[in-house]
């Protein structure tokens, strides 16, 4: 959490000795709140004070990060509870939860690995898979090995000790998350020498919470927390208790990301399970569903939740060909709004008639707002035709504008 000048200036020494370069400690506190001198320039700074200036900025939600070779995933993170006081960061991972004595493990891996999903002009995938251990070594390691190389970030998820233990060390160039299923502290030690992060889990939410506490007194917090219910309001008390203790009681043991995790043979309960974890701080998901449906739903509530409230989802400002236009084809106009270019763009091009989009920079804005802000009138749309050199493009001089801004 980023703390004030005077925040800052409590644990300074007062001294203005001026070696840091500034004229006095309050002048080099608005410096470091403003983080544009580091910490260690104060010569006089004792390691107590040092250590309470660290706590204190450690944002309210802990970041755990965890990786393949190829691919990196950010776990938390958030500052705020609502996501119009600023955003929320680091979008829930998507993970499809696989066993490993699958008769059709690699043939779902890979289709899990082609499953693509575009909206608003981005591509999104299954971020990773959560590996089950049945038991049985050798299956668990070929899985672990078969979704290593295949470049997914792993769970991996079982009761066994000395099968983690061996999963762990044929991924050396990945971080996956550990899932102990039985007691966390058999497994904290290999935890905290490899430094991975751990989940932790419950049925009940206090005895979770005290978990969490007591992990947290002993030093270790590479952890995420996971409520093990079926009750989706079980699951709403959970999520919602611990991150107002985290964001609004600044208590340091509520800060660990939560998991959901849905295996239940009803897909729609699934659905429900999973978008209220989107939508209330679940950090990171995990499905047994591999519909591609299902995704996409969850794809488009989640793309929705993690955009900036006030940075709109933007395109690229320029002329765009759809289909085969030439000299004598049409030309359309609109703003560079997301929605509204994903909107116009598909009804261009199912026309079958090759055209082409002017797309001017409105700051994101749609076109009657844009309108009403004087950032796309005649001047404006001009200078962008002038800008893309329209007249070469076509030999006509007419232009389709926007049927809500016919005033133009």
């Amino acid at each position: 959490m980023a703390l004030s000048a005077l925040e800052i200036y409590k644990y300074l020494p007062k001294t203005n000795c001026k070696k840091c370069g500034l004229p006095t400690c309050l002048a080099f506190a608005m410096k470091l709140a403003a983080k544009q001198i580091e910490l260690s320039r104060c010569p006089f700074i004792t390691e107590e004070a040092k250590q309470k200036l660290n706590e204190l900025s450690e944002p309210p939600m802990r970041t755990i990060i965890f990786n393949s070779k190829e691919k990196e995933l950010k776990v938390g993170g958030d500052l705020v509870l609502f996501r119009h006081e600023k955003k929320f960061y680091n979008p829930a991972p998507f993970g499809i939860i696989i066993s490993c004595d699958d008769s059709q493990l690699e043939k779902k891996i890979k289709y899990i690995k082609e499953l693509k999903i575009p909206r608003v002009g981005e591509t999104f995938t299954i971020d990773f898979l959560a590996v089950r251990d049945n038991g049985k070594y050798q299956q668990f390691i070929k899985a672990v090995k078969l979704g290593n190389v295949n470049g997914f970030p792993l769970m991996l998820i079982s009761h066994s000790v000395e099968n983690l233990a061996g999963a762990i060390d044929e991924l050396q160039q990945a971080r996956p998350v550990i899932y102990y299923l039985v007691d966390v502290n058999e497994i904290i030690d290999i935890a905290k020498n490899k430094n991975l992060p751990i989940v932790i889990s419950d049925t009940q939410v206090q005895p979770l919470l005290k978990k969490a506490e007591n992990i947290y007194n002993s030093g270790f917090k590479e952890v995420i927390l996971h409520l093990v219910t079926s009750n989706l309001s079980h699951l709403l008390q959970f999520n919602t208790i611990q991150r107002r203790l985290a964001i609004v009681k600044g208590k340091k043991f509520a800060s660990f990301p939560i998991l959901t995790l849905v295996e239940d043979e009803d897909i729609f309960k699934q659905l429900a399970f999973i978008s209220l974890g989107v939508c209330k701080y679940s950090d990171m998901v995990i499905s047994s569903c591999m519909d591609r449906a299902f995704w996409n739903a969850l794809v488009t509530l989640r793309f929705n939740i993690y955009t900036d409230p006030q940075k709109p989802v933007t395109v690229e400002p320029k002329v765009y060909s759809i289909g085969t236009p030439g000299k004598d084809s049409p030309v359309l106009v609109t703003t560079n709004f997301s929605l509204t270019y994903y909107t116009v763009a598909p009804e261009i091009e199912n026309s079958k008639v090759g055209s082409y989009l002017l797309v001017v920079d409105t700051e994101g804005m749609s076109v009657l707002t844009a309108w009403a802000a004087d950032k796309f009138n005649e001047q404006v749309i001009a200078q962008w035709m002038q800008r893309e050199n329209l007249e070469t493009l076509v030999s006509h001089r007419k232009l389709i504008i926007p049927g809500y801004v016919a005033i133009l």
